[in-house]
């Protein structure tokens, strides 16, 4: 039956309109699903691109370490009581530079009474590597104490 408020209609304008199956999306759904994905691979490419970079600074600071180590064992094998101070040593397209400082070690309380009674003076070396460019300047300190 027609509801009472279209007046004229025939009953059989109200059957029901058989809708043919429509096949695949629409603009807004495809508009969608673009938009999540690259949202999701943004997220996934920044990630992969923070781990390289910690990779980076901590092969960096590995390569730090042998370096003020690398110096202090020259500085001890070859008995030198001076090496010079560098700045401009390239690896891997980082720039690493080094400064030692010595210093007398006046507390000898935790030294056993040969080593001193030997005439050698203790010495404290320190070394300290820095790398990288001026706003980002990283560095790491190595020091040991020597008989001289």
């Amino acid at each position: 039956m027609p509801p009472d408020n279209f007046p004229g209609m025939h009953p059989r304008s109200f059957h029901c309109v058989r809708r043919s199956r429509q096949w695949g999306f629409t603009l807004l759904e495809a508009l969608v699903a673009i938009t999540i994905l690259g949202v999701t691979f943004s997220m996934v490419l920044a990630g992969v691109g923070g781990v390289g970079r910690t990779s980076s600074r901590a092969h960096e600071h590995v390569v730090a370490q042998q370096l003020a180590a690398s110096v202090l064992d020259q500085f001890e094998i070859n008995q030198l009581d001076q090496v010079n101070d560098a700045d401009d040593l390239i690896y891997n397209g980082v720039k690493y530079g080094y400064k030692l400082k010595f210093d007398s070690l006046e507390d000898t309380d935790l030294f056993p009474i040969a080593a001193l009674r030997s005439g050698r003076r203790l010495k404290t070396v320190r070394i300290e590597v820095f790398w990288g460019n001026q706003p980002n300047l990283q560095s790491y300190a190595l020091s040991t104490v020597l008989f001289r």
